[in-house]
């Protein structure tokens, strides 16, 4: 598959669609990742690991993972971009989670959108029908280790603002034996994960999560059967 194009802002899509991570795209995420001046945001983009224990290390208290949507989508629902990634078509069947991390005071430290082509690995998906524990700590817990492949960092609009806030961002794919199986967008709020840039930059890199989306526009309501 060809790279993912942004004519926007070409240094923050760092990985092509269908292979693995090369040391020119690692090299590009490290630029991309380097105009933030926290050094916590700058390794929680740069990480290909699970994010839970980061973010817990770098605030220093436990996460809960609140389940706010889970619903079971047709192909059409699911971005062009996504659908393309996860190898999907008609009549496949997406799986749509949204979940919000939060620490024991309820605050919300990031908001979650995992998109999973259903059928891909049986396994996965009772896994991400899980709405007790975060997607990564339920994969590791069922000896499940997908390789993770970042597709784009930067930032975008933190959802949660009443008024237009910017926040640090990140996509990926997970991979399985049998394919890439799932997508995750992760954004950090930015009263606790900074989204400032360094010193000597003028902004962060000027990059909505509307140049990658998940969901379709008819499907980012939440339609498609809940459960």
């Amino acid at each position: 598959m060809a790279m993912l194009v942004d004519s926007a802002a070409p240094a923050v899509l760092v990985a092509a669609a269908g292979t693995r991570t090369t040391a020119r795209e690692r090299a590009r995420l490290a630029r991309a990742v380097s105009v933030f001046d926290s050094a916590a945001t700058r390794m929680l983009l740069i990480s290909d690991g699970l994010t839970t224990p980061l973010l817990q290390a770098a605030l220093g208290a436990p996460l809960e993972a609140r389940v706010t949507r889970l619903s079971t989508v047709p192909s059409g629902s699911v971005s062009p971009m996504v659908s393309a990634l996860l190898d999907g078509a008609p009549p496949d069947q997406f799986l749509v989670r949204r979940t919000t991390l939060a620490l024991p005071d309820g605050e919300a430290v990031s908001e979650n959108t995992t998109v999973l082509r259903l059928g891909v690995d049986r396994r996965i998906d009772t896994v991400a029908a899980d709405r007790t524990r975060p997607i990564g700590f339920a994969l590791a817990e069922a000896g499940l280790l997908p390789q993770r492949r970042i597709l784009h960092v930067g930032t975008a609009r933190w959802p949660l603002a009443r008024d237009p806030l910017r926040c640090a961002a990140k996509t990926y794919l997970l991979d399985m034996a049998a394919g890439p199986v799932m997508c995750i967008e992760e954004l950090f709020n930015p009263s606790l994960i900074s989204a400032l840039p360094a010193a000597g930059r003028a902004e962060t890199p000027a990059v909505e999560f509307a140049e990658l989306p998940l969901l379709a526009p008819e499907g980012i309501a939440c339609s498609g059967k809940n459960s």
